[in-house]
């Protein structure tokens, strides 16, 4: 039997279930290499595959901080809002010491951008739930 290759698992369309499917069988570590590819695919979270890309990525390690980063400075508002209620809730403590200043930022001095797309709402909720788990 051939083992899937990590590039297999990159969706190629928002319709692709499969590729997230593929994605999903292989595990960590083994998309670790594609976390970049399959964080772009939240970007839009009305795409059938974004859903399944935001639970497989839910549970990243380390290892996707700095596409996590790249995102949460970009100057696309939407996507961060989507990584910051979609993504960010569910991150392991390791994962969340390590973005907590971007979205720190993002909360505290927010563009106009973010706050008309929300994510700093968003930002400010998530640091909630982080310094509260029980809210």
């Amino acid at each position: 039997m051939e083992q899937t290759k990590p590039a297999e698992c990159v969706p190629q369309s928002k319709f692709d279930a499969e590729a997230v499917k593929r994605a999903a069988s292989l595990g960590y570590p083994g998309i670790n290499v594609i976390l970049p590819d399959l964080l772009i695919w939240i970007q839009d979270m009305n795409w059938p595959v974004a859903g399944p890309v935001a639970s497989l990525l839910a549970k990243a390690g380390p290892e996707i901080v700095p596409s996590v980063k790249a995102a949460l400075n970009s100057d696309d508002d939407v996507w961060k809002h989507n990584i910051l209620f979609n993504l960010a809730p569910h991150f392991g403590g390791d994962v969340r010491d390590l973005i907590k200043a971007e979205v720190s930022r993002i909360a505290d001095v927010p563009t106009p951008n973010e706050i008309a797309e929300e994510a700093s709402a968003a930002a400010c909720d998530l640091l909630a739930h982080w310094d509260d788990p029980g809210r």
